[in-house]
């Protein structure tokens, strides 16, 4: 419920494996763009807040990673209940809430709405 009630618009905070490296070479690639003169000072501004991320990321504490973690099965249940029960989340009609409802339920609203 805890996760549920943090909403629709809630991102989960999971990064892909070498996502710092893809910034670097996304930099890159935009610092290209620049006129030759200014790339050399832009890189080097690139490199130090990358460098302040990737320790950033060796500091962070084993809690949020063990939240993060918590996050991913807590998700992933739902998802089978939501599957084996075949159900879908939807936003309600009304206020800033979501409702679980069965699809055969959702289908036919839909189509006698139409």
């Amino acid at each position: 419920m805890e996760l549920l009630n943090k909403g629709l618009k809630y991102n989960l905070q999971k990064k892909q494996k070498g996502w710092i490296c893809n910034l670097a070479m996304e930099a890159e690639t935009a610092i290209m763009m620049l006129l030759p003169g200014e790339q050399d000072y832009v890189r080097h501004q690139v490199a130090k807040n990358l460098k302040k991320i990737y320790q950033q990321q060796g500091q962070r504490s084993t809690h949020i990673r063990v939240k993060e973690k918590e996050e991913d099965k807590t998700v992933k249940r739902i998802k089978d209940k939501l599957k084996d029960n075949n159900a879908i989340i939807q936003k309600a009609d009304k206020g800033n809430s979501i409702v679980v409802i069965y699809t055969d339920e959702y289908t036919q609203k839909v189509h006698k709405d139409l």
